[in-house]
């Protein structure tokens, strides 16, 4: 398992942008965390990786090289991925800058600890509160710890780390979100820097599109009817080439990596000419298999030319449910004495061509109830379309942590299911 974790810390390093306040006499060469933080690319890519604690092949997009405890980094919508291979008897501290605009700016700056005890990693996340940049403060965050799913696997020495973050503050993990990052890793006794003290990240970009080699004078862009496929479905994806120099391009290569890549096909082809417009287009058309894993999933295209270095470009798609949960409730609720009724909203979003036809249903904990719509028929007729049901949940009294509430479809004899965490402070 761990030899798999190699391949990922041989891509070239990239450009590194710094964003860091001091706003205290401490000088950064003081502070462990403001030396350079160095990444295997900016361009992070929407990847879903399945969190059981194994890296396998092609499965994480490595994020920093540290022979001592390389870490790796991907996204998706609303959700942070973080993993690490850590030596037994250290810790690892990711830090986060959620807006990207220094470490001792404002409130948005995460800290996530993560150890190793009883079999399985502990996480511990605070956040820094710079408001008053005079006087930083930690703040313990105990509802995100019970919002983050974390494994790992002990081996030799060595522990791995897996782990999806949630959104943590009002601004979502979205295509061209920009936050800053770094890790580290201490020894297991060794207490985090206090809140004066500098960090220095490294800003990351959520994308959906990255090149590596690309030769001189060619373009790309990649091109969807729609970039999510349900299991058993087809879809096609257009990589346009556009010359303005004078590279000859001989070959394709085109495969889905990772853990799609049994489900889908690979292609070589020659590469097309262009046309007088200076233009190429090739195309990537695959059935997905009806038992594929769900997530995002990255469509490699290999260019070979002669006595040039293999152009990557990859590009992000989703292998996704027949159809979506599109949760809206209340934000910024604190406890009430008296039981109290919240209104939101369910949109189900189809991801076929087809007409779907369910039964929606809400679970709540026990001492919760679901004053409308519990269970509903629906119908979304066109494709891809939409249907909106509106939730009435009844909150008990004194309500207050982080409240699942599991949201289900049953479609002929598939089921999705999805579940949303409410924070009641």
């Amino acid at each position: 398992m761990l030899s798999l974790m190699a391949s990922f810390w041989t891509l070239a390093g990239g450009v590194f942008a710094f964003a860091n306040s001091v706003s205290t006499d401490v000088q950064p060469s003081e502070s462990p965390m403001f030396s350079r933080y160095e990444v295997a690319s900016t361009q992070r890519l929407a990847l879903t990786p399945q969190i059981d604690g194994r890296f396998d092949q092609e499965e994480w997009d490595g994020l920093n090289t540290s022979v001592n405890a390389p870490t790796t980094m991907q996204w998706e919508p609303n959700k942070l991925f973080l993993g690490a291979v850590v030596p037994v008897g250290r810790d690892i501290i990711f830090s986060l800058d959620l807006n990207g605009d220094g470490w001792l700016v404002g409130d948005d700056n995460v800290e996530l600890r993560v150890s190793w005890g009883d079999g399985a990693p502990i996480v511990r996340a605070r956040r820094m509160d710079a408001m008053n940049r005079s006087m930083p403060l930690w703040i313990e965050q105990p509802f995100l710890e019970g919002m983050i799913r974390s494994a790992g696997i002990q081996e030799g020495d060595r522990w791995t780390l897996e782990m999806a973050v949630p959104a943590v503050s009002e601004q979502p993990f979205v295509l061209g979100r920009t936050l800053g990052i770094r890790s580290d890793d201490v020894a297991r006794d060794q207490p985090s820097p206090e809140a004066f003290m500098p960090r220095s990240c490294t800003l990351v970009f959520l994308r959906y599109e990255r090149g590596r080699n690309i030769p001189g004078g060619i373009e790309w862009a990649s091109e969807y009817k729609a970039r999510t496929v349900v299991p058993g479905e087809a879809i096609k994806v257009r990589m346009t080439m556009r010359r303005t120099g004078g590279t000859e391009i001989n070959r394709a290569e085109m495969r889905t990596e990772g853990l799609a890549a049994a489900f889908t096909k690979r292609v070589e082809l020659p590469f097309p000419a262009f046309d007088r417009k200076g233009r190429s287009f090739i195309d990537y058309e695959t059935s997905v298999a009806p038992d594929a894993t769900r997530g995002f999933r990255i469509l490699r295209t290999t260019l070979k030319s002669s006595g040039l270095e293999d152009a990557v470009l990859q590009t992000s798609y989703r292998i996704s449910d027949i159809v979506d949960f599109e949760v809206t409730l209340p934000n910024g609720l604190v406890t009430e004495k008296d039981s109290r009724v919240l209104k939101g909203n369910v949109i189900l979003r189809s991801n076929t061509l087809r007409r779907v036809d369910g039964v929606f249903t809400v679970g709540v904990p026990d001492d919760w109830s679901v004053a409308r719509n519990r269970e509903k028929k629906f119908i979304i007729y066109h494709s891809r379309g939409t249907a909106k049901i509106p939730i009435d949940l009844i909150a008990p009294q004194n309500a207050r942590g982080v409240i699942p509430i599991a949201f289900r479809a049953q479609i002929g004899d598939r089921t999705v299911s999805s579940t949303t965490y409410l924070v009641i402070r």
